[in-house]
Order: C-alpha cells, then sequence, then structure tokens
C-alpha cells in the first residue's frame, strides 16, 4: 500500500508516493485542514479589488482615503517579494481615486526583482513616479530624528517627503532576517545602511545562540521590534496593509490598519498555526517556497530554511524545495557582501562614526581602511542559510530541490534532491515526515479570525 503527499514547486503541485507506514505530519496552516478554514476568493473579485476594499474598511480605525486631502502627496512602499504587485498597486490607486491626490511617488527596494519592477511600471498611471531606493545613495536619504540607542534614523526621501504613506507588505508571524521582527516595506528596506548593519548583527549572534521551538521567536526580536517602532514613530506612520501568501504564491485574504493591528493579526496567527498543527517534531521536514519568479529568492529560501529549523527533529533532515535557479549573487551584491562587518569587525554604523547625521555618510571600515558598504539583502540572505546550513546547525542534513546545478548546490553545502522519486526514497527511510507549504511567509489562513472586506470563508 502507498499514499501520495503533493508538494510545491514553485506554482506547480508535484506529487510523491510514499510507503504507507509513514505518518506525514502537517504544519497547522491552511493546508492541515485542521480547525483553520481555508481563505476562498469570490470569483467576480480581483485582487485589485480586495486591495482596495481592505484599505478603505481596515480591521481598526479609519480607512486610508480618510487620511488624504485633494493635492496631498501620495507615497506608496511595496515590499520585494510581494505577489502580483501590479494588481496591489492597482489596489491602493482605486482606494485613492475619489481623493484626488497630487504627487503619487510608488518607491521599492533596489532588491526589488525585475519582473516585479516591469508589472509596476506597467501599472503606474501617467502621473505617477517609480522610486528605486538604494540604500547607499546619500542624496536618497533623510535624517528624521534618533532611535533609543542615539543611532540615527535615516529613510527614503521619497516617503519623508510625502504628506501620506502606504506601505504594502507581507503577512508573516515573524522574519529571521529582521532579527524576528514583523517587518513591512518600510523598515528596513527602505532604511539606510546603518540600520540594515545593526539588525544583521543582532540576527546572526541570536540564531546562533537560539535552539528554536516551533514558535521561531529569535531573542532579538524585542530589540527589532522596537527597531521597526521607532521608525514607523519618527515617519508618522499611522496606516499600512499586509497580503497573506496562501497555497500557490498567491494572495489570500488583506489585512490593512493601524501598524499595531497589523502586527496583532501577524501573531495570533503564528498562535492559531500552533494550536492547530502537529507539535512533534519529524525526522524529514520538506520546506515549500511558493509562487512566482519573485518569490523564489535567496531571502524567501533563508526564512524557509529556518521555517525548517524550527520544526525538524535535531538530528532530522531538512528538504528545501524552491524553483530558483541560482544561489549566487550579482558581482556588485558580492562586493557588497565582502563588505559585511562580522562579530568582532569594526563596522562603522555608531554614532560616533556614523559620519554626519544630516546627510546620510557613511562610516569608514577601520580593518581595511575602505568605505563601509551596505550590504544587500540577498547578500545577507545567501550569508546567512551558509551559516545555518555549514555552522549554526550542523547535526541536521539540509536538502535542496531546485533548477539549480547540482554541483553548486552542492557546493554550497546542500544535499541534492532531483526528482519525485529521490524525495520520496528519503522519506521512506523515516517513520514520520513533515510537509509545510509557503513556508516564506508561515501563517494560517484565518488569521486571529479577523477578515479583511471582501472575503469568504468555506462553510
Amino acid at each position: 500500500m502507498s499514499q501520495r503527499i503533493a508538494v510545491a514547486f514553485g506554482r506547480e503541485d508535484v506529487f510523491v508516493e510514499l510507503d504507507d507506514a509513514v505518518q506525514v505530519l502537517q504544519d497547522g496552516g491552511a493546508e492541515a485542514g485542521r480547525g483553520a478554514r481555508p481563505f476562498i476568493a469570490r470569483a467576480d473579485e480581483s485582487v485589485s479589488e480586495r486591495v482596495a476594499a481592505a484599505l478603505t474598511r481596515p480591521v481598526t480605525g479609519l480607512g486610508i482615503d480618510q487620511f488624504l486631502m485633494p493635492g496631498d502627496r501620495l507615497g506608496i512602499a511595496l515590499e520585494p517579494g510581494l505577489p502580483r504587485p501590479d494588481e496591489v498597486l492597482r489596489g491602493v490607486l482605486r482606494a485613492m481615486e475619489v481623493r484626488e491626490p497630487g504627487e503619487i511617488r510608488v518607491v521599492v527596494s533596489e532588491w526589488t526583482d525585475s519582473g516585479s519592477l516591469e508589472r509596476i511600471r506597467r501599472a503606474l498611471p501617467a502621473t505617477a513616479e517609480l522610486v528605486v531606493h538604494r540604500i547607499a545613495d546619500r542624496d536618497g536619504l533623510s535624517y528624521v530624528g534618533a532611535d533609543e540607542e542615539a543611532e540615527p534614523i535615516r529613510l527614503c526621501s521619497a516617503l519623508v517627503d510625502s504628506d501620506v504613506v502606504v506601505p504594502i507588505g507581507v503577512l508573516r508571524s515573524a522574519d529571521p532576517l529582521t532579527g524576528g521582527a514583523l517587518s513591512d516595506a518600510v523598515c528596513p528596506g527602505l532604511g539606510d545602511a546603518g540600520l540594515w548593519k545593526r539588525l544583521m548583527r543582532r540576527t546572526t549572534r541570536a540564531v546562533e545562540k537560539l535552539q528554536p521551538s516551533g514558535s521561531g521567536e529569535l531573542g532579538s526580536q524585542a530589540w527589532a521590534e522596537s527597531q521597526v517602532e521607532q521608525v514607523h514613530w519618527a515617519l508618522g506612520l499611522q496606516f499600512l496593509a499586509a497580503v497573506e501568501v496562501i497555497e500557490g504564491g498567491e494572495i489570500g485574504q488583506v489585512i490593512a490598519g493601524t501598524p499595531g493591528a497589523v502586527r496583532d493579526a501577524g501573531r495570533s496567527s503564528r498562535g492559531r498555526s500552533e494550536a492547530s498543527g502537529d507539535s512533534e517534531t519529524a525526522e524529514v521536514t520538506i520546506v515549500c517556497v511558493e509562487g512566482g519568479a519573485e518569490q523564489q529568492t535567496l531571502a524567501n529560501l533563508a526564512r524557509a530554511a529556518w521555517v525548517g529549523r524550527c520544526h525538524a527533529a535535531p538530528a532530522g533532515s531538512i528538504v528545501l524545495i524552491s524553483d530558483i535557479a541560482s544561489l549566487s549573487l550579482s558581482a556588485e551584491t558580492r562586493l557588497q557582501a565582502d563588505a559585511t562587518p562580522r562579530d568582532g569587525e569594526p563596522n562603522g554604523d555608531s554614532a560616533e562614526g556614523d559620519g554626519d547625521s544630516t546627510n546620510g555618510r557613511t562610516g569608514t571600515n577601520q580593518a581595511d581602511g575602505s568605505a563601509d558598504e551596505p550590504v544587500a539583502q540577498a547578500a545577507f540572505a545567501r550569508r546567512l542559510l551558509a551559516d545555518l546550513v555549514n555552522r549554526i546547525d550542523p547535526e541536521r542534513r539540509y536538502l535542496l530541490w531546485s533548477r539549480c546545478p547540482a554541483d553548486l548546490v552542492e557546493s554550497f553545502g546542500f544535499g541534492v534532491i532531483e526528482s519525485p522519486a529521490a524525495l520520496a526514497k528519503l522519506i521512506n527511510q523515516h517513520p514520520r515526515c513533515r510537509v509545510i507549504r509557503v513556508a516564506q511567509a508561515t501563517v494560517s489562513a484565518d488569521t486571529a479570525g479577523v477578515r479583511s472586506a471582501g472575503t469568504v470563508e468555506a462553510d
């Protein structure tokens, strides 16, 4: 006798035949079918309509259209890896059109993939401007204050100069790339190099020290969330939105409201997911990065690896499944990665060494006298992933099923899976396996019982 399970390879489901004796554990999300009702969109409702409805009828407070006066400058921030960014943008513009905004700037991070940039450009109205924020561009940063540790807070000038800012990100219960904080489209992606470096140092130390539980909560999370809150306060941010990524990498429900309300929705979803899923670990944990090219990134691969580590047995195997085609970085990004300060190295972002507090200057790396270059998100994700696989978590075995050449996968430190048969062979050697879908955004489909306008629950 045999049983069949579905795993995701990009946007497609792949079926794997297993021995009937293997116990298959579920992740507690929508796919587990354990009390969490799956999101079902109305057939006559588009993503842009759901976004517009959520923005004008948020879970708490006033709709975003009530913050905007005719002629106000509108800043829209989109997080890298956002599914269907063109449809999301159309939804924001649709929610605002009755208020007749003045200048419109759509701001994205330099880490946004080229395909998403092209889709965003096609969705832009003729009167809007697309701004690509680069953390090394001093002229594109504005000083807005200092945090509790007297470190300068610098943000993208296009947002600072806006009267109303609408950030749209991915709803996550936690993000290991930002020290555990619930990241959004503004922080840290639209800040400066100093903010990123502080987050990276704390994150790396916390990952090294923690033996994670299913929650995946890092010791740096309270500090990281404080940084996010201080950035929001400095910007005067009163409203943000997040989209849930569901099976297939599609957009499910949209949560909008005050930053605190959206943050609570992410936390509540984690609690419901843990309560509804199996608590025991498995000898083989399969984590799938689902969706199109915009979601098949090193950042999401690192997030998925962390999720796998949180649920895998101490000496178990973690299989990452992603449609990613390369584990390398561009030459420019690699140079930035080489400049990343590690523990014990000068970092140039202290209050004394950070340069003029009003012009975004970076300090000098005293180790080699060169300019202390900022680090791209992909470079940090790649380093964190490599450290996790090869140094931080050597007891577990990490394997990758992807479109990357096998020799490059092995040289990175992964074992190689190349087919459903190879995956089945690995699983059948053990009594239990766990399948975690949409591992790059691990939230339950029923987010604390809160649903934005225009969503329908299954009976």
